[in-house]
C-alpha cells in the first residue's frame, strides 16, 4: 500500500517541478497587460522579499526568442523600478509587434544581460505581461499607473477571455503539461532509468542470495572477457610468428633464383676492377672512333677532290688534320684545353666537313660490325681467337668487316702517298698510313666489346640487387602491415575490456550497496521489533528501498547530465 501511494506522489512531484509555474511572489504594476510601450520602457512593481535577485526577461512572440535584461535593484520599501529593452531602437520596424515580459530568479542558471534563450528560465516569480511595441509611446516612468489600453488581441482559441487589470492571468508561454520539451523528456527518461535500477537493486537488497549470485556472475563475465582478450593476444602472436616464418622462407626461395640469374661468377675484386675499367674503355672507344672517322674523312676528301682545309698541304706532314687547329686557335688554348673539350671540338669540326657525315657513318658501321663479329665471345676468348677461325664460323660478317677495313686502309695509303714530302722515298708514308688505318678498326671493336661486356656485368648485378631489395621491402611491408593490424586489434580489444571492467566494477558496487542496504534495513527491522509489536511485512521494506534508491539515482543522474 505504501508503494502504491509513494510512486504516484513521486511522479506527480517530478512533473510539477518541471512543468508547473510557481506561485508569483512579485507583482508588476507597470506596464499593464497589453500596454503600448516604446523601445525603452519602465517596469515597476512590488516584491515580497527584499533580498531577491530579480532579472527581467523579454520574449519576442513572433520569433520565440527570450532576451535577458539588466538586473533589478529592490529598494527597502520592497518596490523596484527598472528600464528594459523592447527589441531594437530602429523606428517603424517593430511597430505593432507583440512581446511578453516576466521576472525570474534562477539559482541554477546564470542570467547575464544580453543572453538569448530559447525558452523561459526556471523559477518565474511574476505573471507574464503582454506588451505591444509603439515607437512614440511614453516610457511609463513619469506617469501614473494608468496606461493606454488596447482591446484584447485575437487568440487562436475562439473563446476570448477578458483581461483582468488588477490580477492579470499568468500566460506561461508554452510551459504547460501538454508541452513537454526536450529537458522534460530527458528527465522522464532519467526517472524511468532510476526506477528500473531501483527496482532491480531492491530485489538484490531483499534477496541476499540473488545479490551474491549476481556478483558471482559479474566476476565470471569479467574473467571471461579478459580470458578472451588474452587468448586473442596469444593467437595473434602465433599468427605474427607464422607470417614472419612464411615471409623469410618465401624471400629466400624467391631471392635465390634472382641472384643466380645475375650472370656473374667472379669475386668482388674482379667486380671492382671491372668498375674501374669502364670509364677507361669507354674513353678508348670514343677516341678510336674519332681517329677512325678523321682518318676516313681525310682519305675521302683527297680521293673525291673535296679538300677544303687550306692548311692541309705537303708541308704539314702525314698526320695533319687529326686534331685540326683553326686560325683563331692558339698554342696556349690548346695546351690548357682538356681531353673532353678537345674531343668535342674535334667532332664538331668533323661534322662540319663536306664528307664528315659519311666518314662518321662508315666508322660507326665498322664499329658495329666489330661488335657483331665478336658477339657471344667473352673478352679473353675474343683476344685469343684466330682470324681464320672467326672466318670459318662467321664468314659473311668477317668478310664484310675485312673488305671495309681494307678499302678504308687503301684510302689512307693513298693519302700518305699523295701528301708525302719525301719524294725520293714514298713507301714509308704509304705503309704507315695503311697500317694505322688497318689497326684502328680492330682496336675500336675490341675496346667497345670489352666496355659493353663489363658494363653489362655491372648493370646485371645492380638490377639483381635492386630486384632483391624490392622483394625484401615488399615482404617487410607485408609483415609490418600485419603487425600493425594485430596491434590495433589488441589495443581496441583492451580498451573495450577496460570499459567492460569499469562497468563491472560499477555494477558490483551497486550490488554490494544494495546488499548492505538490505542488511541495514533488516537489522533495523529486527532490532526495533519486540515480541508484542508485529513485524512489518517485506513489501514495506521493498517499498522503502525502491523509494530511496529511485530518488537518489534520479537526482544523481540529473545532477550529472543536466
Amino acid at each position: 500500500m505504501l508503494l502504491r501511494i509513494a510512486l504516484p506522489l513521486l511522479l506527480t512531484s517530478w512533473l510539477r517541478c518541471d512543468t508547473v509555474t510557481v506561485k508569483p511572489s512579485i507583482s508588476i504594476e507597470k506596464p499593464l497587460d497589453l500596454a503600448l510601450v516604446p523601445h525603452r520602457t519602465c517596469v515597476t512593481g512590488l516584491v515580497a522579499d527584499v533580498s531577491s535577485a530579480i532579472v527581467p526577461v523579454v520574449k519576442a512572440v513572433e520569433t520565440g526568442d527570450h532576451f535577458v535584461q539588466p538586473p533589478v535593484t529592490v529598494r527597502d520599501d520592497r518596490r523596484f523600478e527598472a528600464m528594459v529593452y523592447i527589441a531594437e531602437s530602429t523606428l517603424r520596424v517593430y511597430e505593432g509587434k507583440k512581446f511578453e515580459i516576466a521576472l525570474f530568479a534562477d539559482p541554477n542558471q546564470v542570467l547575464e544581460e544580453g543572453l538569448r534563450l530559447s525558452r523561459w528560465p526556471d523559477h518565474r516569480l511574476s505573471a507574464i505581461v503582454r506588451l505591444v511595441r509603439q515607437d512614440n509611446a511614453p516610457s511609463g516612468c513619469d506617469i501614473g499607473t494608468a496606461a493606454v489600453r488596447l482591446p484584447p488581441l485575437p487568440m487562436p482559441n475562439p473563446v476570448h477571455r477578458p483581461a483582468k487589470i488588477a490580477s492579470p492571468a499568468p500566460h506561461d508561454g508554452g510551459d504547460s503539461i501538454g508541452a513537454i520539451d526536450k529537458i522534460g523528456i530527458t528527465r522522464l527518461v532519467l526517472l524511468l532509468v532510476s526506477l528500473s535500477i531501483a527496482v532491480l537493486l531492491s530485489a538484490f537488497a531483499m534477496l541476499p542470495g540473488r545479490a551474491a549470485a549476481a556478483n558471482n556472475h559479474i566476476e565470471a563475465w569479467h574473467g571471461a572477457v579478459w580470458h578472451w582478450v588474452f587468448t586473442t593476444v596469444q593467437f595473434l602472436r602465433v599468427q605474427v610468428w607464422s607470417m614472419w616464418c612464411w615471409v623469410t622462407a618465401r624471400g629466400a626461395g624467391w631471392a635465390r633464383p634472382i641472384w643466380n640469374a645475375k650472370g656473374y661468377t667472379g669475386n668482388l675484386s674482379q667486380l671492382a676492377i671491372y668498375a674501374l675499367l669502364i670509364p677507361l674503355l669507354v674513353g678508348a672507344s670514343v677516341a678510336a672512333f674519332y681517329a677512325e672517322a678523321r682518318t676516313m674523312v681525310l682519305g675521302l676528301d683527297l680521293l673525291f677532290g673535296a679538300e677544303t682545309n687550306p692548311a692541309a698541304d705537303s708541308s704539314i706532314g702525314l698526320m695533319a688534320g687529326l686534331l685540326p687547329l683553326t686560325s683563331e686557335t692558339t698554342a696556349d688554348a690548346v695546351q690548357h684545353a682538356g681531353f673532353v673539350s678537345r674531343l668535342s671540338g674535334g667532332f664538331a669540326s668533323l661534322w662540319a666537313e663536306k664528307l664528315g657525315f659519311l666518314a662518321i657513318s662508315l666508322a660507326g658501321l665498322q664499329g658495329a660490325f666489330g661488335i657483331v663479329l665478336l658477339w657471344r665471345f667473352n673478352g679473353d676468348a675474343a683476344v685469343r681467337l684466330r682470324l681464320f677461325a672467326v672466318l670459318r664460323e662467321r664468314p659473311l660478317v668477317t668478310a664484310t668487316f675485312l673488305l671495309l677495313d681494307v678499302a678504308l686502309s687503301l684510302t689512307a695509303a693513298n693519302r700518305g702517298y699523295e701528301l708525302s714530302s719525301i719524294t725520293t722515298n714514298w713507301v714509308l708514308p704509304t705503309v704507315i698510313s695503311a697500317t694505322i688505318a688497318l689497326a684502328i678498326p680492330f682496336i675500336l671493336s675490341f675496346a667497345t666489346h670489352y666496355a659493353i661486356e663489363i658494363s653489362g656485368i655491372c648493370l646485371g648485378l645492380a638490377v639483381t640487387v635492386a630486384l632483391i631489395l624490392a622483394l625484401l621491402s615488399a615482404l617487410a611491408a607485408t609483415v609490418l602491415s600485419w603487425v600493425c593490424i594485430c596491434v590495433v586489434t589488441v589495443a581496441a580489444m583492451s580498451a573495450l575490456a577496460a570499459i567492460f571492467s569499469a562497468l563491472c566494477a560499477v555494477a558490483s558496487g551497486f550490488v554490494h550497496f544494495a546488499a548492505l542496504l538490505g542488511e541495514l534495513i533488516r537489522h533495523v527491522r529486527l532490532s526495533g521489533s519486540s515480541p508484542d509489536t508485529p513485524a512489518f511485512p517485506r513489501v514495506v521494506d521493498a517499498s522503502l528501498v525502491v523509494l530511496i534508491l529511485a530518488g537518489s539515482g534520479y537526482f544523481a543522474l540529473r545532477g550529472l547530465l543536466l
